[in-house]
């Protein structure tokens, strides 16, 4: 039932994704963006410095996290040529909830007008609750890397894979892992 009800949520944000994007790519006449819609070089200053993230995905645990669905919002500022700082709150749902506060940097790279490769550095501390187990607290390096389409200067939906490996403290010091993988919306402005 809990499955069920995951995949309904993951099934109305991918919606509300695809939506949103036909919305703001919606009056785009020519397959080439015209140059004020072009994403500016990753060395350039930007002219919306901030950003707002929404993720929504799954999480494969491999070690102490036990969680399904991960939903994800996050802020970023731009700092100097490429690099970003990175900072968000993720909660992890399935029959238990875990929430994580991650802080980082991401970097971007050179790309075609609008395609946005980026590769992101991490370290989560990870509050996660077990049942079973018992409350656990994880620190997490993770690292990880997708790519993000902006159909405007100011919107992007993108897909991203990261993994973190560290150590869960709570009965004891033990392994902690997982591979995330999520689709989300960038807001900048």
């Amino acid at each position: 039932m809990r499955l069920e009800a995951s995949l309904t949520i993951a099934m109305r944000f991918a919606s509300l994704v695809l939506l949103v994007s036909l919305l703001v790519g919606a009056g785009r006449a020519s397959a080439a963006p015209p140059a004020e819609h072009r994403a500016p070089p990753v060395e350039a200053a930007p002219t919306e410095p901030n950003a707002i993230w929404l993720s929504l995905g799954g999480q494969a645990a491999i070690q102490s996290y036990n969680s399904f669905l991960q939903v994800g919002v996050g802020y970023e500022r731009w700092l100097r040529g490429s690099l970003w700082l990175d900072l968000g709150v993720t909660a992890l749902v399935h029959v238990d909830t875990n929430v994580g506060f991650r802080g980082g940097v991401r970097w971007w790279f050179r790309r075609a007008p609008g395609v946005c490769p980026f590769v992101r550095v991490l370290l989560e501390a990870a509050l996660l609750h077990d049942r079973a187990a018992g409350n656990a607290v994880a620190l997490t390096p993770r690292g990880g890397g997708g790519i993000t389409w902006f159909s405007s200067p100011g919107f992007g939906l993108g897909v991203e894979a990261n993994a973190g490996l560290g150590v869960a403290f709570g009965n004891g010091a033990h392994l902690a892992a997982a591979i995330d993988i999520v689709v989300g919306m960038e807001f900048r402005f």
